[in-house]
């Protein structure tokens, strides 16, 4: 998660730095000694979920909160 105001340059950087992360030897490694599965999600999936999330009709978005609050 970044700030909205952050250049795309940088987040460009921070996705190129995540993915690569997630592919390093130690990494993966450490995960499966822990028993961890180790599969990301890439920076420009997150962003194309966020923003479909972001265009939840309202009248869907107050649906379901009338769910919730009905728990």
């Amino acid at each position: 998660m970044t700030p909205p105001d952050l250049p795309a340059e940088r987040v460009a950087e921070l996705r190129t730095a995540f993915d690569a992360m997630m592919k390093d030897p130690e990494l993966l490694a450490e995960a499966a000694k822990l028993g961890l599965d180790i599969d990301p999600v890439g920076g420009v999936e997150i962003d194309a979920l966020v923003q479909r999330i972001y265009a939840t009709p309202p009248d869907v978005l107050e649906l379901v909160r009338r769910i919730n609050a009905s728990r």
